[in-house]
């Protein structure tokens, strides 16, 4: 396998995505991130306490594994709501939020500039 550019880090994370209890046991045991579906977010406390509950068992920190999800109800929310949505998320012991580009278009500049005003700086 070749990697381009090379990594800064020694070590490159690996992050586990999935959303059944195989991929909980391997984010556990060998994730340094954990990426459930974004599609299944209603069971997202479930699927999180099996990791934790693994995590658990094994002997690892939580601190050990960043937890990351999909969101792309912000880019579409009022800025109060997708200010709600991150704290819930942040609540959940979500650590990072993904959110499509796609989301974005036509207008990417523009929408970019609006994210990071009203949705990013506001919720740092």
């Amino acid at each position: 396998m070749n990697c381009n550019p090379k990594p800064i880090c020694k070590k490159l994370p690996i992050i586990i995505g999935g959303h059944s209890a195989r991929a909980v046991k391997r984010a556990a045991e060998f994730g340094d991130g954990f990426f459930p579906a974004t599609g299944m977010q209603n069971d997202l406390e479930f699927i999180l306490g099996l990791l934790w509950k693994k995590m658990d068992e094994i002997g690892r920190e939580l601190e050990e594994i960043e937890i990351m999800t999909g969101c792309p109800e912000l880019l579409t929310s009022p800025s109060e709501e997708a200010l709600k949505e991150i704290k819930n998320k942040q609540e959940q012991g979500i650590h990072r939020l993904v959110v499509p580009l796609d989301g974005l278009l036509p207008e990417m500049e523009t929408n970019i500039l609006r994210f990071g005003k009203e949705i990013i700086k506001e919720a740092q």
